[in-house]
């Protein structure tokens, strides 16, 4: 190690790990950029959308599906998982947790960065991204350059891993004027309000246990990961073609999950028709 030089790659000294993932005519290299990090101190890093695009050039039957663990007023909880082909293999899986703040860029959007953040994790574990870790400097912070705290990536852990990190001190501003909005009066003596306890879900459970404890709000917020309405969420969805989701349980692919959710939103929709 005594050759490495400050700032070199592992991507620049080894000829195997340039071969890795290699695509004709795209070099990801090129897209690297320095990102400067809240202590002031530097690291390289490739863009989330670079590594997106480097794994679409490169496994075209891939998939990357992102799942909200969490998400309240103030603070979201994603986990992305990568697959390279149509099978049920996932390859690699990353966690992350970002906060509203009163940052006038990132603030606001904290549900976007923190599913972004997961998928880029997710990404660099799957070997879209690890090729440029600095063999002297620093590699793993996220993006602390938007001023938005991320927790510690849980890894191949669970999400009640993710979600039991203590949350960061933050001045009052701009999460106690969006209670008002929401609330219609001001937090009472001036503070914030206690975020209510978010519903995780077991998803060992068979479909039918599921339904039972799934709550609306949570089933509406499951996102497809799959086919013409990927990326949206079963509530846009049923929303915009809401017959479109009795596809879904049909499917062998879709997950306990999914089909749980399906099934709820289509109980109470009969519910409220009845």
């Amino acid at each position: 190690m005594s050759n490495i030089k400050e700032g070199q790659l592992v991507y620049d000294v080894s000829e195997k790990v340039r071969e890795m993932f290699a695509v004709e005519g795209f070099n990801p290299r090129e897209y690297l950029r320095i990102s400067e990090l809240n202590n002031g101190k530097t690291m390289t890093k490739l863009d989330v959308a670079v590594q997106v695009l480097w794994f679409q050039l490169c496994k075209e039957d891939g998939r990357i599906i992102t799942i909200p663990h969490e998400v309240t007023r103030e603070r979201a909880v994603f986990q992305a998982q990568v697959y390279f082909d149509d099978s049920d293999q996932m390859k690699a899986n990353g966690y992350a947790t970002c906060y509203l703040t009163d940052d006038p860029d990132f603030g606001r959007s904290f549900v976007e960065l923190a599913e972004t953040f997961a998928v880029g994790r997710a990404l660099k574990r799957a070997g879209f991204g690890s090729q440029f870790c600095d063999l002297t400097g620093i590699n793993d912070p996220d993006p602390g350059e938007t001023g938005n705290p991320v927790e510690p990536d849980a890894g191949e852990g669970t999400p009640e891993d993710a979600q039991t990190s203590k949350k960061p001190a933050r001045t009052r501003g701009a999460a106690a004027k969006s209670a008002e909005v929401q609330t219609g009066e001001a937090p009472e003596g001036g503070q914030e309000p206690e975020a209510p306890k978010e519903f995780v879900l077991d998803e060992s459970l068979p479909v039918e246990e599921m339904v039972k404890i799934m709550p609306v709000e949570y089933a509406m917020k499951i996102i497809i990961p799959f086919g013409f309405q990927s990326g949206k969420t079963l509530g846009q969805v049923s929303l915009e073609k809401p017959k479109s989701l009795e596809y879904y349980l049909k499917q062998d692919n879709c997950s306990n999950r999914l089909k749980a959710g399906v099934r709820v939103l289509l109980d109470t929709a009969l519910k409220k028709a009845g």
